[in-house]
């Protein structure tokens, strides 16, 4: 009773209480009990050094490196030449090869059908003919913010300045015959024109990326209708005051030209991006606006954003055209009679 109190307080038995127990083997050689050992995972006379017929023992390799202990199994499992050592299991027989024979079944072995193609050949022929090449389609022509069939007076009613005409002005004529002014010459009537051409400057900061290609489609417009000798193109990033063109020569700063109008497209600054330049502000407007004034030079800005979201006030100061399909010259007309009245 006493021992059986022992044996269950003392609870499982322990690898050491088993490797005691190999040793109280009764009439066991020491051969057997070095098998048992191994069986049970002991290697009780581990050899010194390797030898070729047994590979060196790494036990704690083979437990945490799975993917070479696999690899290295997998090599000693494809080498069957190998001498046996004492302890160890015989080499299994080779199996047996395979007979000739076919064992009987009641499978039947069937062709497939040929394909005959389809019914109505001319049909399928003639419909695929009809249908329109992916190929030979015309790529779909890009939108431009001006309408190419608006563009033309759009523009030609931007640069529009007033020129001296060939018609007489009869009421001024009659009012300095009724007053008795003297008349150096005979007045005429102006006459409106775009013939002086315009100074055409883009706002290529970075914020305003995504209109870069309608920059460009804006200057072919406006060469195809001014010329390019009449219409001198400059650019900017910053500070509009700086913009400058480049030549085969040099770089040219922009001035202003008498009777030639100044045509910005940008956003006035609005636009905004954490890569892009430092944006142009009031000041810096003020200034071009201020130098355009002294000259009499109009100043139209051309901008993708609504007229609305124009900053500074600067609408009462230029003429603000909406860059956009819908504008018409009609409407740019009447933005010019609105500065005028003003």
């Amino acid at each position: 009773m006493n021992n059986n109190a022992k044996s269950t307080a003392r609870g499982e038995i322990n690898l050491g209480d088993l490797a005691k127990a190999l040793s109280h083997f009764q009439d066991a050689s020491e051969k057997e009990r070095e098998m048992v050992a191994n069986c049970l995972g002991f290697q009780l006379n581990a050899p010194i050094a390797p030898t070729p017929s047994r590979p060196p023992y790494h036990p704690i390799q083979a437990a945490w490196n799975r993917p070479l202990f696999r690899r290295r199994k997998s090599t000693t499992a494809k080498s069957l030449n190998y001498t046996p050592t004492p302890g160890m299991p015989p080499p299994p027989e080779t199996m047996p090869e395979a007979g000739a024979e076919v064992l009987p079944t009641d499978l039947k072995k069937e062709h497939a059908p040929k394909y005959a193609g389809p019914k109505n050949t001319e049909n399928i022929i003639r419909a695929a003919e009809s249908l329109p090449s992916i190929t030979t389609q015309n790529p779909i022509p890009r939108q431009t913010l001006f309408a190419r069939r608006t563009a033309r007076g759009i523009i030609s009613a931007t640069t529009m300045r007033p020129i001296p005409g060939r018609d007489l002005d009869i009421a001024k004529l009659v009012r300095a015959s009724v007053q008795r002014q003297y008349l150096k010459k005979l007045p005429v009537l102006p006459q409106f024109s775009s013939r002086n051409g315009c100074q055409l400057l883009l706002d290529f900061n970075e914020a305003l990326m995504p209109w870069w290609e309608d920059m460009q489609s804006l200057i072919r417009q406006f060469h195809s209708v001014l010329g390019e000798e009449s219409c001198p193109v400059y650019e900017f990033e910053h500070s509009p005051p700086q913009a400058f063109r480049w030549t085969e020569r040099e770089e040219i700063p922009w001035q202003p030209v008498a009777n030639k109008p100044v045509v910005i497209a940008s956003d006035l600054g609005v636009m905004r991006s954490p890569r892009s330049a430092p944006r142009a502000g009031k000041a810096d407007w003020l200034e071009l606006i201020g130098r355009c004034k002294r000259g009499k030079i109009p100043v139209i800005v051309l901008s993708p954003l609504h007229p609305q979201r124009c900053p500074y006030g600067l609408d009462r100061l230029v003429t603000l055209i909406h860059w956009n399909p819908a504008t018409t010259a009609a409407m740019v007309q009447r933005l010019s009679v609105q500065k005028e009245k003003r």
